[in-house]
């Protein structure tokens, strides 16, 4: 999985095995403010059909819906006159619940960037805008049955706007585009002294942390590509501040390489923060270094001996999170969570 889709979708894949689940009929999970609880409830009696088990629920630590699925054979009811397609259906949903996702806010909109239909089924991948621009990497997916229903929605978003709402954030760059450029380019120069480097166009972009695993303040940033001329091949997409210029965010836009990404739950079992990457210094914990150092042996070994890229072959990204807070390993197909205390090589 390449890491702008590990950003993008990677955490939601997270969430659908990680939930937690409350019954059908049952009081919402604990921490929920109570208008949202009421209206979750109100949502959780659209189900049509009769379950066999609970429907499940992942919420973030502020009682917003990160993750929702109907029991199987059943679904979320949606007004019949208004699905008369896929992405309507999805629309209608989102309408209406949109509160129990994200706080109550004129300037969020969400945007269709895409609709796939597989298996009868379809799924409407939305982007998240805040006052017309792109909240950096915030994708909402709305799963639609063959009746027009809905069977499961999955977000990764900014869910609390107030900063942006009230002014703290300002939404008028300080520095130009021009500048913001320069600094990226900088920003590589540095890296590599012996290099040329050229920015592309810049894009003024609101940028959440907690979307992308980390913590930190809402910033209004550009979103700039910086690569090299001629070889050896390097470019990265570099986030600047467009108010005090320093670098909020980058990553390398190059897949055909070893990347390791690592996040820590310091011992919880929700919102792993990604703690170090490829190329970064030792972090200082010991399950985040040497899971680090184990996935680039375990690298090594199959390209040396193997000629493989990765797992897939196609470079995909070594992605592990430790330090989680139940006893245990496992393999999700894409990435790897660890129990505390438990790394070995």
């Amino acid at each position: 999985m390449l890491l702008k889709k590990r950003i993008i979708t990677g955490s939601l894949i997270i969430l659908i095995i990680s939930f937690s689940s409350i019954g059908f009929g049952q009081e919402p999970p604990k921490g929920i403010p109570e208008v949202r609880a009421v209206e979750l409830l109100d949502l959780l009696n659209s189900i049509e059909g009769v379950p066999a088990e609970p429907p499940r629920i992942f919420t973030t630590q502020e009682g917003y819906l990160r993750f929702i699925m109907a029991p199987p054979s059943t679904h979320f009811a949606v007004e019949p006159s208004r699905h008369r397609t896929p992405e309507e259906a999805a629309y209608t949903f989102l309408e209406q619940w949109r509160n129990l996702f994200v706080n109550e806010s004129a300037d969020i909109s969400f945007d269709t960037i895409r609709v796939k239909t597989s298996n009868s089924r379809s799924y409407v991948r939305y982007q998240q805008t805040y006052a017309d621009l792109e909240v950096f990497g915030a994708q909402m997916i709305v799963e639609v049955d063959e009746t027009g229903n809905i069977g499961a929605v999955i977000s990764d978003i900014m869910r609390d706007t107030t900063e942006l709402d009230t002014g703290k954030v300002s939404l008028n760059p300080s520095i130009d585009s021009s500048t913001a450029q320069e600094k990226a380019i900088e920003f590589l120069t540095t890296q590599h002294p012996q290099l040329e480097f050229e920015a592309s166009l810049a894009t003024l972009m609101v940028f959440c942390s907690s979307v992308v695993g980390n913590t930190g303040t809402m910033q209004l940033v550009w979103r700039i590509e910086v690569g090299n001329v001629g070889d050896p091949i390097i470019k990265d997409l570099v986030l600047v501040d467009a108010h005090i210029g320093d670098i909020t965010f980058h990553y390398s836009l190059i897949y055909d390489a070893k990347y390791r990404m690592i996040y820590d739950y310091e011992g919880r079992t929700y919102s792993p923060i990604l703690v170090r990457w490829e190329g970064q210094n030792p972090y200082g914990i010991a399950d985040v270094d040497d899971t680090y150092d184990y996935l680039g042996d375990t690298y090594d070994f199959y390209y040396n001996h193997h000629g493989r890229d990765g797992y897939d072959n196609a470079g995909a990204n070594l992605i592990a999170e430790v330090r989680y807070g139940v006893s245990g390993a496992w393999w999700y197909g894409s990435f790897m969570r660890i129990a505390q205390d438990e790394v070995t090589g």
